[in-house]
Protein backbone atom coordinates (compact mmCIF):
# COMPACT_ATOMS: atom_id res chain seq x y z
CA UNK A 1 0.00 0.00 0.00
CA UNK A 2 1.12 3.41 -0.63
CA UNK A 3 0.19 7.05 1.11
CA UNK A 4 -2.47 7.65 -1.14
CA UNK A 5 -4.31 4.90 0.57
CA UNK A 6 -4.07 5.97 4.46
CA UNK A 7 -4.44 9.31 3.27
CA UNK A 8 -7.94 8.46 1.62
CA UNK A 9 -8.52 6.45 4.86
CA UNK A 10 -7.82 9.17 6.90
CA UNK A 11 -9.25 11.81 4.78
CA UNK A 12 -11.61 13.35 7.29
CA UNK A 13 -8.93 13.43 10.33
CA UNK A 14 -6.50 16.62 11.05
CA UNK A 15 -3.59 16.24 8.32
CA UNK A 16 -0.90 16.08 11.07
CA UNK A 17 -2.32 12.95 12.53
CA UNK A 18 -2.27 11.72 9.11
CA UNK A 19 1.19 12.52 8.86
CA UNK A 20 1.89 10.77 12.11
CA UNK A 21 0.53 7.70 10.58
CA UNK A 22 2.29 7.87 7.49
CA UNK A 23 5.53 8.51 8.85
CA UNK A 24 4.80 5.00 11.49
CA UNK A 25 3.39 3.19 8.16
CA UNK A 26 7.23 4.31 6.67
CA UNK A 27 9.10 3.50 9.28
CA UNK A 28 7.74 0.10 9.69
CA UNK A 29 8.32 -0.29 5.71
CA UNK A 30 11.95 1.18 5.70
CA UNK A 31 12.78 -1.55 8.67
CA UNK A 32 10.98 -4.12 7.22
CA UNK A 33 9.08 -5.00 10.77
CA UNK A 34 5.81 -5.11 11.00
CA UNK A 35 5.54 -7.63 14.01
CA UNK A 36 5.36 -4.23 16.41
CA UNK A 37 1.32 -3.99 16.02
CA UNK A 38 0.87 -3.04 19.73
CA UNK A 39 3.46 -0.70 20.27
CA UNK A 40 2.93 1.45 17.01
CA UNK A 41 -0.53 1.13 17.74
CA UNK A 42 0.48 2.72 21.69
CA UNK A 43 2.62 5.48 19.87
CA UNK A 44 -0.37 6.57 17.40
CA UNK A 45 -2.96 6.31 20.02
CA UNK A 46 -0.70 8.65 22.45
CA UNK A 47 -0.46 10.71 18.93
CA UNK A 48 -4.56 10.92 18.12
CA UNK A 49 -5.05 12.02 21.89
CA UNK A 50 -2.13 15.28 21.44
CA UNK A 51 -4.76 15.91 18.25
CA UNK A 52 -7.92 15.69 20.21
CA UNK A 53 -9.67 12.41 19.10
CA UNK A 54 -10.41 9.57 21.52
CA UNK A 55 -8.82 6.51 20.37
CA UNK A 56 -9.72 2.91 21.24
CA UNK A 57 -6.69 0.30 21.86
CA UNK A 58 -7.98 -2.68 20.18
CA UNK A 59 -6.35 -6.09 20.49
CA UNK A 60 -7.51 -9.65 20.31
CA UNK A 61 -6.39 -13.09 18.71
CA UNK A 62 -6.56 -13.16 14.84
CA UNK A 63 -6.43 -15.87 12.73
CA UNK A 64 -4.87 -15.64 8.66
CA UNK A 65 -4.23 -18.81 6.55
CA UNK A 66 -4.86 -21.06 9.23
CA UNK A 67 -2.53 -19.43 11.97
CA UNK A 68 -3.99 -17.97 15.11
CA UNK A 69 -1.20 -14.63 16.50
CA UNK A 70 -2.41 -11.77 18.89
CA UNK A 71 -2.94 -8.31 16.74
CA UNK A 72 -3.40 -4.50 18.21
CA UNK A 73 -4.91 -1.95 16.26
CA UNK A 74 -6.47 1.84 17.03
CA UNK A 75 -10.47 2.47 16.11
CA UNK A 76 -11.22 6.17 16.39
CA UNK A 77 -14.88 7.01 15.27
CA UNK A 78 -15.43 3.49 13.60
CA UNK A 79 -12.18 3.78 11.35
CA UNK A 80 -9.69 0.97 11.83
CA UNK A 81 -6.20 2.43 11.65
CA UNK A 82 -3.88 -0.57 11.57
CA UNK A 83 -0.03 0.75 10.54
CA UNK A 84 0.73 -3.28 10.58
CA UNK A 85 -1.89 -4.12 7.62
CA UNK A 86 -1.56 -1.22 5.71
Amino acid sequence: MNHDYIQNQLKKFDPRFTKCVVRCFDLIKQFQESDGCLSNSVALYICAKEYGYDPILCYGLCEFDGKEFYHAWLEINDIVIDVSIY
